[in-house]
């Protein structure tokens, strides 16, 4: 098969929409390189520190859910989208990754100074590609933050099923190949059993959205859906 070109491919899932969106080139120079964030505990202590900041909450654990949220969904639906719409892998170096902190206006995201594409001959190469950094980001934050890591793959687990969704509403006659690749993911450890079965796909894990200011549950939450933060701590139903 001819391979497409990598940015071709990023140009065509950006409009997709924000998490998408994987930004090429020397980008913003307060972006963090995956490295540091990895290995230098107080480098990702202060993303945390800004996550809490930006959701008005004091608790490290729910703005480490928050901050692994926003990194797994801007690393996966790139990867997993590639795979399912143009049948390429994005190879990613740990390397060359760069995070840029999102600020409430739609901005941050992964940076990235040129992935290449390569062809993709099904999920065992998708997985190859995510679960490695996804790991690593898991056991770091796992290691600033009391936050369940069984709790942070059941947000990778999420975006997955969201990027399959997606593919399958805009792209039809993929969505076949999105379901097949996103089932696969998910039968794979780390991921699976941490969440049901379809077509509910319901979290074991609460993420902790309702423990921000002005928070609720989100619509696979193993609590119940969108109920509001101050009843889910109260009690109340």
């Amino acid at each position: 098969m001819t391979v497409r070109d990598a940015r071709t491919v990023l140009a065509e899932l950006a409009a997709l929409g924000p998490a998408f969106t994987l930004a090429t080139g020397p980008g913003d120079p307060s972006a963090v390189p995956l490295a540091r964030l990895l290995t230098e505990p107080a480098v990702l202590r202060a993303q945390v520190a800004h996550g809490r900041d930006l959701l008005g909450t004091t608790e490290d654990r729910v703005a480490a859910s928050w901050l692994h949220g926003a990194m797994t969904a801007r690393l996966v639906a790139p990867v997993l989208g590639a795979a399912a719409l143009d049948g390429v892998v994005l190879r990613l170096a740990r390397s060359d990754l760069r995070w840029l902190a999102p600020d409430g206006t739609g901005t941050g995201g992964w940076w990235t100074d040129g992935p290449r594409a390569v062809a993709c001959h099904g999920v065992e190469d998708v997985a190859g590609e995510l679960l490695g950094p996804l790991a690593a980001l898991v056991d770091a934050l796992g290691g600033v933050a009391a936050v369940s890591g069984r709790l942070l793959w059941g947000e990778v687990a999420a975006a997955v099923v969201k990027v399959a969704r997606v593919v399958e509403r805009v792209r039809p006659d993929r969505g076949g190949v999105a379901r097949e690749l996103a089932g696969g993911l998910l039968a794979a450890e780390p991921l699976a059993g941490v969440q049901t079965g379809p077509p509910e796909h319901r979290r074991r894990t609460c993420c902790l959205a309702y423990r921000r200011t002005g928070g609720h549950t989100c619509a696979d939450c193993p609590l119940g859906a969108y109920r509001d933060g101050a009843d889910v701590r109260s009690g109340r139903r």
